[in-house]
């Protein structure tokens, strides 16, 4: 018996929340354990790493996965063919790059650390890029079940790896070597544990230029999300000190602990459905993104709230006296989530519409105003001002974003704007308080 959308979607979704929730409580677990074998510099430095890799990823992104989701062709045999050898080529690329950079960005932060810790989780993305296209596949049909499974086991592996690492040796080491077993884990169970095609090296023309086509607003778009999202840890690595950095990695660790889920569910589930619902019945578009946007933001709501409360207890409850700087910072990024809530709530609209270029000025226009504000914070405020003015920042895109939405035609200010005034006089109360 074929299952309608809406049991697909719930079926995969409730995979997904239960492989995000497993993965967030041992991350939980795991970080309580890790702060405690190890010095706040190491996940400072590692924090550097993953921005970097993000970035070298990003910067290169053409968008495979997402072609394959949503071509008409995407099950074809010479598409994902075509597909799959972009990926692997793009992943010898990508670990060359990591090699190459290696060395100048250790001399950039003045941690020598870097030009050995970069080379080796480039060889994650490396092995990453060997994955079988039958996990996108499974992705555009809503079959979740078999993929989650594979990250399930390679996490839970990884992380218990990680953390005997770190007992035995009390190195930086330990934050690497659990990510290169999970990819070695992940690939090799993506060719052999899951049914359909598969890969081998291939090149059909017509398939290439057709990935091409979307790639190319996909490597603007990732290149600047990039900049906009994780890449401003760059410029927050190079006006913090690597301890305050370790401070504020582990602070945006915690506020961003919900919307992780909430990315995971887009990508995996609302992305396809959306694309699958302009397709075949676009007049039902308005009416599920209300209710999916609702079930987004009520309860990321109240995370928030919770943080921009509760921010400088959850920290010393849960790290010791060492870690105590963050809590300032949660509570200070909490306040400034409440924006990024109701704009992240539209993720996957605009690609699913193939509106790229709307998404693209959207990101440019998120990277200049983080910049300016950042170093304005750094120079009157110091470091505590970086943070601040990192979270101001999305209170400044509201307009923006809401133009974007309403020429595509799916903004909704019924909703938008009540619990948006609710935030500000919530944050106004919250700040007025922290800062006096």
């Amino acid at each position: 018996m074929t299952k309608t959308l809406k049991q697909r979607v719930l079926h995969s979704g409730m995979w997904v929340i239960a492989n995000y929730g497993m993965q967030q409580g041992l991350r939980f677990v795991s970080n309580l354990i890790l702060t405690r074998l190890l010095f706040p510099e190491a996940f400072g430095l590692v924090g550097i790493v993953q921005v970097i890799m993000l970035g070298i990823n990003l910067l290169s992104d053409l968008g495979i996965s997402t072609s394959i989701i949503q071509h008409k062709k995407g099950e074809d045999e010479e598409f994902l063919n075509t597909a799959w050898t972009l990926q692997v080529v793009r992943g010898v690329f990508l670990f060359l790059v990591a090699v190459a950079v290696s060395h100048p960005f250790a001399e950039f932060y003045h941690q020598p650390m870097l030009a050995q810790l970069l080379p080796v989780v480039a060889l994650s993305m490396l092995i990453q890029s060997f994955r079988s296209t039958k996990m996108d596949v499974a992705n555009r049909t809503l079959n979740m079940k078999r993929n989650i499974l594979i990250d399930m086991c390679a996490y839970v592996l990884g992380v218990v790896t990680t953390i005997l690492v770190a007992w035995k040796y009390h190195s930086v080491w330990a934050l690497v070597v659990g990510g290169v077993l999970n990819s070695i884990i992940s690939t090799w169970a993506s060719h052999y544990m899951l049914p359909g095609h598969t890969n081998r090296f291939a090149w059909h023309h017509a398939s290439f230029l057709d990935i091409f086509h979307l790639g190319k607003w996909f490597f603007l778009s990732s290149m600047l999300t990039f900049f906009s999202g994780e890449g401003s840890r760059l410029i927050v690595g190079k006006l913090l000190d690597v301890r305050t950095l370790g401070f504020y990695t582990l602070a945006t660790m915690l506020v961003s602990i919900f919307w992780q889920m909430i990315s995971q569910l887009v990508s995996n589930i609302l992305l396809p459905a959306y694309s699958e619902i302009i397709r075949q019945q676009p007049e039902r578009l308005h009416a599920v993104l209300t209710k999916t946007r609702l079930y987004m933001v009520l309860p990321g709501y109240m995370v928030a709230i919770i943080m921009a409360l509760f921010g400088q207890e959850i920290v010393d409850l849960l790290y010791d006296e060492r870690y105590r700087e963050a809590g300032k910072m949660l509570m200070i990024l909490a306040m400034g989530s409440f924006p990024g809530i109701i704009n992240g709530s539209y993720l996957g609209v605009l690609t699913a519409k193939g509106l790229l270029k709307s998404s693209t000025l959207l990101q440019a226009v998120t990277i200049v105003l983080q910049i300016i504000l950042m170093y304005i914070g750094h120079l009157y405020y110091g470091n505590l001002g970086v943070v601040a003015s990192f979270a101001a920042a999305t209170w400044f895109l509201i307009i923006p974003y809401a133009v974007i939405y309403h020429k595509a035609g799916c903004w909704q200010p019924r909703m938008d704007i009540p619990l948006l005034s609710g935030a500000l006089m919530f944050v106004l109360y919250r700040a007025s308080v922290l800062f006096s």
